[in-house]
Parts: structure tokens; sequence; C-alpha cells
């Protein structure tokens, strides 16, 4: 799933390090992950 094109989401949060969510859509799915590890989902 890391070869995939994420999207940050627009109201992620402007702290500090990767606290965002990013998406990506596959097929008929849409994934969801944490910025900091795409390799998980």
């Amino acid at each position: 799933m890391s070869t995939a094109a994420w999207q940050k989401s627009s109201v992620s949060g402007g702290g500090v390090g990767n606290d965002c969510v990013e998406l990506t859509a596959a097929g008929p799915h849409i994934h969801l992950c944490e910025s900091e590890d795409h390799a998980t989902n």
C-alpha cells in the first residue's frame, strides 16, 4: 500500500511531527492512515 497516492487531510493539525490523517482510494475501498506509517494499512 506504500506506493498508493496518499493525500493529506486539509484539516490536519499544525503541530509538531506527522500528526496527520491521510487517505487513498484503491478500487472500491478507501484507506486511512496516520502520516507516519502507510505500511501498516
